[in-house]
């Protein structure tokens, strides 16, 4: 009965969570720097935007409120992802350049886990 149970349980939590093949693919070569402190050495060493002056031009280009900022490698090149909260609530996540802030992808997702700080 337990067994069941517990089966039951995990059939219902990978429900959950929907894998995404193309989110799994940029996900295998893509590496990012979850310590602000290490991203400031990357910044210095490879002449990226800094962040401060990525969050003002996502500011004047964008609605909604900034939610996260993650400096990221994608294969050759530095990105930064963004993660901005519409005034609808949908997230959306941009992919932008972390040299010249182009933007180089997006996905949107209806509902977020993304806390707002």
């Amino acid at each position: 009965m337990t067994r069941d149970i517990t089966i039951a349980a995990c059939l219902a939590l990978s429900l959950l969570v929907p894998v995404d093949a193309a989110m799994a693919e940029t996900n295998a070569r893509t590496s990012c720097i979850a310590d602000w402190s290490d991203a400031a050495t990357v910044v210095l060493k490879e002449n990226l935007l800094p962040a401060n002056n990525v969050h003002a031009l996502v500011k004047q280009r964008h609605d909604g409120d900034l939610v996260r900022i993650v400096l990221c490698r994608d294969g050759k090149r530095f990105v930064y992802r963004i993660h901005l909260r519409r005034p609808a609530g949908q997230i959306v996540t941009q992919v932008l350049d972390a040299r010249t802030a182009l933007q180089v992808g997006t996905k949107s997702t209806a509902h977020s886990s993304i806390p707002a700080r």
